[in-house]
């Protein structure tokens, strides 16, 4: 990544060192919390798929009920 100055395997380093994660699973927990905000807001699943570049509709539908967290209400 020339933007950032360093090189592949030391911006793999650096996200391992400070996410705990690999890149590619550091970007999909992003996209993934990107999903679930939009979900909320009422946005469609196609057209939160075709924003975030997932390839299956039905992928990103199990992702997000695998992750969704109940809503709180007040009663």
């Amino acid at each position: 990544p020339l933007l950032l100055h360093v090189s592949t395997p030391q911006l793999r380093r650096f996200i391992k060192a400070t996410h705990n994660r690999r890149p590619h699973d550091w970007l999909n927990k992003l996209r993934l919390q990107r999903a679930l905000r939009l979900r909320r807001r009422g946005k469609y699943l196609k057209e939160i798929a075709e924003m975030l570049g997932f390839k299956s509709i039905c992928h990103l539908s199990r992702l997000l009920k695998e992750n969704e967290k109940p809503m709180q209400g007040g009663s």
